[in-house]
């Protein structure tokens, strides 16, 4: 995963191709959000990260609360032990309200913890310890591959558009 301190590097070199890749959707926040965000972003993951069960409450477990933000989403991906569900979200909420006052906070926003994740077109599954992708998504990506290797020209579109699957 990529944090905001590093949206700025969304780009890809193909050295062979003489081909440099930029995208340009992380860096100006495509939800609307202020460019500046990933700042402020940033700085609520960091306060999560100094803290742990013990830190927030009487718990004995010191382990830092591990999370990362990506453009304007807080993640958070804990082990399901005791109350550590429960006081991870509690200090995430704890630090939006921080670092962005009382208005922070939106419910609809906010998801249930889960095993599963659905997200850039994979799918992670940590009780089976594994990352998948949709079978139509690889024989889509295929088929582009094929006929890109068969036509004697590409065209940039042509390039994007198998990049992009």
């Amino acid at each position: 995963m990529v944090a905001s301190r590093h949206v700025h590097w969304m780009a890809a070199r193909i050295p062979e191709a003489k081909t440099l890749l930029i995208d340009l959707s992380a860096p100006f926040g495509w939800s609307g959000l202020p460019p500046f965000y990933s700042a402020f972003g940033r700085a609520i993951t960091w306060l999560v990260q100094q803290n742990s069960p013990h830190t927030v409450s009487a718990s004995e477990d010191n382990e830092a609360f591990w999370g990362f933000e990506w453009v304007d989403d807080h993640l958070l991906i804990e082990v399901d032990m005791e109350d550590r569900l429960q006081l991870a979200e509690a200090t995430l909420r704890h630090a939006m309200l921080a670092i962005l006052g009382p208005r922070a906070i939106n419910e609809e926003n906010f998801s249930q913890w889960e095993t599963r994740l659905y997200a850039l077109g994979l799918t992670c599954d940590t009780a089976n310890r594994t990352v998948s992708m949709p079978v139509d998504k690889i024989a889509k990506a295929l088929d582009r591959v094929r006929k890109l290797k068969q036509s004697k020209t590409v065209t940039k579109s042509d390039w994007q558009t198998l990049l992009g699957s």
